[in-house]
């Protein structure tokens, strides 16, 4: 099957799939007994992220200036006084709290969630997994049997014949750029400058 012969959508249903594994994993491995548990959480993370996001939106035009900001303060920033030194606390330290939440969530992360490239580190980047693919298709319009194709490839690339062999069957499924977690974060960060203003 592919494109759309599962439910009409445009993903390939195989890709599909692996995006449903892959969710469902996620979850598991975040210590959720079911995707039904775990999908009610994850909701109920986004509805608060909805709600902070109201309240930026009602509040941010308020505090386009310096006084606009101690009227937002002294009008509806209601707290008891028992709690107004802890938030006074907060956004004189907002930086360095944010900056050591980040640090104890890394270390928590670090113990609890699989590592990048968990198990066997894949030979080849999807770019020289194409280039493979590419040569085993060109001397083979020379005239070689695809057997003797990819015996030479194994030979070319030192790797196994049957690394060769595999790459081959799941040619269909080679990503069309090369991805890691690494490059990944990079492409969320790379707009982001914590040079400026970050506590050191």
């Amino acid at each position: 099957m592919g494109k759309g012969e599962m439910g009409g959508g445009f993903v390939d249903e195989l890709k599909q799939e692996r995006m449903v594994t892959a969710i469902e994993r996620t979850l598991r491995a975040i210590g959720t007994k079911d995707y039904e548990t775990g999908i009610r959480q994850a909701g109920r993370f986004v509805e608060y992220a909805k709600d902070a996001s109201a309240f930026a939106e009602g509040v941010l035009p308020s505090i386009q200036s310096i006084e606009g900001l101690r009227q937002e303060i002294d009008l509806k920033l209601q707290l008891p006084p028992e709690q107004e030194d802890l938030v006074l606390f907060i956004m004189e330290h907002f930086l360095q709290i944010m900056r050591v939440a980040i640090e104890m969530f890394a270390d928590r992360a670090a113990s609890g969630l699989p590592y990048p490239n968990a198990g066997r580190r894949p030979a080849f980047t999807a770019s020289q997994n194409r280039e493979i693919v590419a040569d085993i298709l060109k001397a083979f319009g020379e005239g070689l049997s695809i057997p003797v194709a990819k015996l030479r490839a194994s030979k070319k690339y030192g790797c196994s014949k049957r690394s060769i062999d595999r790459l081959w069957a799941n040619r269909a499924s080679i990503p069309k750029e090369d991805l890691s977690v690494e490059i990944v974060i990079k492409r969320f960060l790379k707009e982001i400058d914590f040079s400026q203003g970050w506590p050191k």
